[in-house]
């Protein structure tokens, strides 16, 4: 889905535990083998799969998986 508003946006990483800003990208960490993953981060809670989502001429493209239970 592509988001076009920082409002909609903040609603969106609010209301996914999963999600969190770094600056102007959403990032989604995920459980999984992060460790031998060439997207793999160390969290405190261990390793975990990190994709990020970058503003792009104002647009975020968020996948749906990761909106499909917030409210908008």
């Amino acid at each position: 889905m592509k988001i076009r508003t920082l409002e909609h946006a903040n609603n969106i990483v609010d209301n996914n535990p999963n999600l969190k800003w770094d600056g102007w990208s959403i990032i989604a960490q995920e459980n999984g083998d992060g460790y031998s993953s060439i997207n793999g981060v160390y969290t405190e809670n261990g390793w975990k799969i990190q994709k990020s989502f970058d503003c792009i001429n104002g647009v975020w493209d968020i996948p749906d998986r990761y909106i499909a239970h917030v409210q908008v």
